[in-house]
C-alpha cells in the first residue's frame, strides 16, 4: 500500500504541533527558609521550559494580603528570571488533600514544597 495515500503530505514547517506544556507547582507558606525551594523551581521551570504555578500554604500566619504578595513577589522574581508562564492560584491549599486536587487541575508535572 502507498504511504502516500495514508497521510496527507505537508512540509513539516506548517505543522502545529504544539508538544504538552510542562507545568511545576510551587506551594509554599512563605516562611524565610524558602529561597532554595524558590530558586530551584524556577531554574528548573527554566531548564525544562515549563510554566511555573504559585500556590500558598497557610502555614505562616499571615493575613490574605501578606500570602498575596509573597506570591506576587515570587512570580515577579520567576519573570525576572526569563520564564514567560507563571500563574499565581488565588485559593489558598490548606491542606493536602487541596495540592492533590490543584495538581490533578493542573496537570502538573512536578510538585514542590517550599514550607
Amino acid at each position: 500500500m502507498n504511504a502516500n495515500l495514508l497521510v496527507k503530505s505537508e512540509p513539516v514547517g506548517k505543522l502545529a504541533v504544539k508538544p504538552h506544556q510542562r507545568t511545576i507547582l510551587l506551594v509554599t507558606d512563605g516562611s524565610p527558609q524558602i529561597q532554595p525551594g524558590i530558586n530551584n523551581s524556577i531554574r528548573m521551570a527554566l531548564a525544562s521550559n515549563s510554566s511555573l504555578a504559585i500556590a500558598y500554604f497557610p502555614g505562616e500566619p499571615h493575613t490574605p494580603t501578606q500570602s498575596h504578595e509573597i506570591m506576587t513577589q515570587i512570580a515577579q522574581k520567576a519573570r525576572e528570571a526569563g520564564l514567560l508562564e507563571v500563574k499565581v492560584i488565588e485559593n489558598n491549599c490548606p491542606d493536602e488533600d487541596a495540592i492533590d486536587e490543584l495538581t490533578k487541575k493542573l496537570e502538573a508535572d512536578l510538585v514542590v514544597l517550599a514550607l
